[in-house]
């Protein structure tokens, strides 16, 4: 955890160092917004995400080892009244579908990571402007 934090650090400042260069002074403000919006929205949608994949093979799991009673996945983490009462042989089987959805995220995850590369990549390499005076310089002789 502590090596994907510190990369997704270093990531969403320079993502947002690089959205602040290329735009204009009086367009800053209006595009850090909408890279702070669209952040937000990946997050929201992302969890989300992970939550539905998580929960699809926790009950394709659940009909696999034929457990016809409802189970709060959330509760099951607390321990739950309905999972003790299950055999050990279905609780293995529930707990390997809680695996693979677990899996199943990640791989997600790296299929995502990996799109987001290949579109880093092509994005242009423009040079990080010294100072804002410098700038307002150079456009003021365009």
């Amino acid at each position: 955890m502590a090596v994907g934090g510190t990369g997704l650090g270093m990531a969403m400042v320079g993502t947002l160092m690089s959205v602040q260069n290329v735009l204009e002074r009086r367009d800053t403000g209006t595009g850090t917004g909408a890279l702070l919006v669209l952040r937000s929205l990946g997050s929201a949608l992302g969890g989300a995400l992970a939550g539905t994949l998580l929960t699809l093979e926790f009950r394709h799991a659940a009909a696999a080892a034929g457990v016809t009673q409802a189970l709060d996945l959330g509760a099951l983490r607390h321990g739950s009244e309905a999972l003790a009462q299950l055999s050990p042989a279905v609780r293995q089987m529930l707990s390997a579908g809680v695996e693979s959805g677990f899996q199943l995220i990640f791989a997600v995850g790296a299929v995502a990571a990996l799109v987001a590369l290949g579109i880093v990549r092509c994005m242009p390499d423009v040079e990080l402007r010294g100072s804002v005076t410098e700038h307002a310089a150079t456009l003021a002789m365009d």
